[in-house]
């Protein structure tokens, strides 16, 4: 949200108007919005996309037939042909895991979703270099649903067999 928040100020203060679309990551949501904007003829579309070869196939077919300029939010290697703002899973995954390691934690949970392979592996990597170990078949948890849903849903399976003193 703070992402949005700043992405809109600063739209507004160079005069433009921001319309904020939330897709879910479903296709044919963003497929229809995508269509909508080149009818709007808008200034520009800011995009976050889910990584898989029908959203792929969407973005190729608009970047085909329209010169709207897009900038991606945490875009992947498939997407080059657009401006992107990424983010570092590696780093974000070490800041979380030293920060609650400076706290004194010990005993990890790990909640990801199918879409965030990448961060776990950071999350991992990060508590191995600490020489913490979580035990794979009750302390990571990897859901297929997305966000919140994931976070709830993780940490009712994990919480249910032990008591980690930190999840991420």
């Amino acid at each position: 949200s703070s992402v949005v928040e700043s992405i809109t100020q600063s739209l507004h203060r160079k005069g433009y108007t921001s319309i904020i679309s939330l897709t879910n990551f479903d296709q044919q949501v963003e497929e229809a919005l995508l269509n909508l904007y080149e009818k709007m003829r808008v200034a520009g579309i800011i995009l976050i996309m889910y990584k898989d070869a029908a959203s792929i196939s969407i973005l190729e077919q608009f970047r085909r037939r329209s010169d709207i300029p897009i900038v991606q939010i945490a875009n992947f290697e498939e997407h080059k042909y657009y401006d992107s703002l990424m983010i570092s899973n590696r780093y974000a995954a070490e800041m979380i895991v030293n920060h609650l390691y400076q706290l004194g934690h010990r005993d990890f949970g790990i909640i990801t979703d199918i879409a965030a392979t990448e961060r776990e592996e950071a999350i991992l990597t990060r508590l191995h270099e600490l020489g913490i170990v979580p035990k794979k078949a009750n302390q990571i948890v990897i859901e297929n649903k997305r966000f919140e849903d994931a976070g709830y849903a993780g940490a009712f399976r994990i919480l249910q067999n032990n008591r980690p003193t930190a999840l991420i």
